[in-house]
């Protein structure tokens, strides 16, 4: 039994947990094994870690797997509800290919990634099994937070650079800027051809990544157009 002790030394009263989570805490809880969960970890950077993220938590195309949003979300329903979307839905371009043992070693390694130790027992590979069980126990929420009553300022905007590009005309795909690219080859002879000289053969070897943006799945073009600031990609 759990209790919420208010303030001023008045008496304890019952912590009473949502329907969900009550109906969880009858049942035993789920358990999964290390190579379980190692297995999953390499299935997930194949499969998974493009649109999710490496981490979990950083992809540009899904919501994260891990967090104190999605231990929120998934604590008050049993495995299978987790597991079912897994196999139904993942992955989005080929749903249902990876099979239930497959599903089982990711789920194990979300489980993992999210605090829980492994154990002893095998996750179970079947909803059957996973309806009986609920999730391990999953760190808690931090406390803390704003107290009542407070307004926080607005978020500052961020500037949209659409908002000022201007419109492309014939005489600028005939001449392209300098720091344009406008068609596929830049210009209509097909040259292929920049006449920026702030990079040249005494400075190229410094050149460094300073940012990068994963493509999802599928076909790319893989020259983008660059005008006023802004890059476009088709994908």
């Amino acid at each position: 039994m759990s209790y919420l002790v208010p303030l001023y030394g008045s008496a304890p009263s019952t912590y009473l947990p949502p329907p969900g989570l009550a109906a969880q805490l009858q049942l035993p809880r789920l358990s999964y094994t290390a190579e379980q969960a190692s297995a999953g970890q390499t299935i997930y950077l194949q499969q998974c870690a493009t649109c999710h993220g490496e981490n979990m938590d950083d992809g540009e195309f899904a919501l994260p797997l891990k967090g104190v949003d999605f231990r929120r979300k998934w604590r008050t329903s049993t495995p299978d509800a987790l597991f079912t979307v897994m196999n139904d839905t993942m992955p989005q371009d080929r749903p249902g290919s990876l099979g239930q043992e497959t599903n089982a070693h990711l789920l194990a390694y979300i489980i993992q990634e999210n605090g829980s130790e492994p154990g002893v027992a095998e996750l179970p590979s079947d909803v059957e099994n996973l309806q009986t069980l609920a999730f391990p126990d999953w760190p808690r929420e931090p406390g803390g937070g704003l107290a009542a009553g407070v307004i926080l300022p607005p978020v500052p905007g961020r500037v949209n650079p659409l908002d000022t590009i201007r419109p492309v005309t014939d005489a600028m795909l005939i001449e392209p800027p300098v720091g344009a690219w406008l068609t596929w080859r830049r210009t209509y002879d097909a040259f292929g051809f920049s006449p920026l000289g702030k990079i040249n053969r005494t400075n190229v070897s410094e050149l460094r990544v300073a940012w990068s943006w994963a493509l999802p799945n599928g076909p790319n073009e893989s020259i983008p157009l660059a005008h006023d600031g802004v890059l476009f990609v088709h994908s």
